[in-house]
């Protein structure tokens, strides 16, 4: 955020520009390193996790689990698949399906043509319980795209207070926490 504010500032308080009179974030001391995350799923830990999804006492909704199960199988982002529409599926019966996601839910804006393995296609008709369903991962109330969120809240369960008010996947299955976008899982995962 501070960088994004910083870039904001400096361009506004340019030579020729109006918007300020000089920039608030000359002179801020330096920002602590990024540290990139190391987290990877071991094959063991990909295997417990992909059947752990198919356990009938998990407390989260089939649509999430299915769309965890997607994001495993295309390597795709949670905002890239989420946002899954009907109309972007192709030739879900035929020899060559794939799922075109548009470049607005793209991290890089380039464009992805994801062809759909076996796996993926089955996924995809297990989620679209009826024909009138548009968006392949819908909000279980509504025929909306699920939150981002929501992945990544069923993985590491809800507190309230301090509280386990429902646990997450992991726990559930015996996994060490993980996210869905962090390159551990989703982000283009790779395997130790």
């Amino acid at each position: 955020m501070r960088r994004a504010a910083s870039a904001l500032f400096n361009w506004a308080a340019e030579a020729g520009r109006d918007y300020v009179t000089a920039s608030p974030c000359v002179n801020l001391p330096k920002l602590d390193p990024e540290h990139p995350r190391t987290r990877v799923l071991t094959e063991h830990e990909i295997r417990t996790f992909w059947h752990g999804l198919d356990r009938n006492d998990l407390p989260w909704d089939r649509r999430t689990l299915l769309a965890l199960k997607f994001e495993l199988v295309t390597m795709l982002r949670s905002n890239e698949l989420l946002g899954a529409h009907r109309n972007e599926l192709f030739d879900l019966h035929g020899e060559y399906p794939r799922f075109d996601v548009p470049l607005k839910r793209v991290k890089k804006r380039r464009d992805i043509q994801q062809l759909l393995s076996d796996l993926a296609v089955e996924i995809i008709r297990e989620a679209l319980a009826n024909d009138e369903q548009q968006y392949v991962f819908a909000r279980p109330l509504g025929d909306q795209p699920m939150n981002r969120k929501v992945m990544a809240t069923a993985l590491r369960g809800t507190k309230v207070k301090g509280k386990v008010k429902t646990p997450g996947i992991c726990a559930l299955l015996g996994l060490k926490p993980f996210t869905p976008d962090g390159g551990d899982f989703g982000g283009r995962p790779r395997l130790r």
